[in-house]
């Protein structure tokens, strides 16, 4: 059995947290939560660093590069935001609908269910990220059906 005597218990969001992920050099931690914050930790002294706050849904799941550069972000928000590891500043905004989808679905009053992710995964070894979401298909508002999608896109990066 494994013991908890060397564990310790940390604060960081108004509600519940539904991912975290530690950044593959080991120095970071990123917490997603109900709150539709980020959360980015400093691994050895588990204190916030900084936090990404453009989410105005829950955080489904967090994801940092090969590198430990950058941290992509899901909500049901529309796109995949993509932050500096370390400052949480807005490197961008990976889209995952074409305008034409976007203003079919204002138009169908199914603002609700944007462009989103519900999981985002960072390639080991290159800036390629892979998002899954299931979307409502046209005519099919909140209904039942959902298209499972993967998209994947690798980042330009300057």
């Amino acid at each position: 059995v494994i013991g908890n005597e060397n564990s310790d218990v940390f604060f960081g969001h108004s509600g519940p947290m539904y991912s975290l992920k530690f950044s593959p050099d080991g120095n970071r931690l990123a917490s997603g939560g109900g709150d539709a914050l980020v959360s980015l930790w400093d691994v050895s002294s588990m204190t916030c660093q900084a936090t990404v706050a453009r989410r105005t849904k829950f955080i489904r799941s967090v994801s940092f590069t090969h590198d430990s550069r950058l941290v992509a972000t899901a909500s049901e928000d529309d796109g995949v935001d993509i932050a500096d590891a370390v400052t949480g500043a807005k490197i961008g905004l990976l889209k995952l609908m074409t305008e034409e989808k976007s203003r079919i679905r204002d138009w169908m009053g199914n603002g609700g269910v944007g462009g989103g992710a519900d999981e985002v995964a960072f390639h080991p070894k290159a800036y390629v990220l892979a998002c899954a979401r299931g979307f409502d298909p046209p005519g099919v508002p909140n209904g039942p059906v959902q298209t499972p999608q993967i998209t994947v896109a690798r980042l330009a990066l300057g």
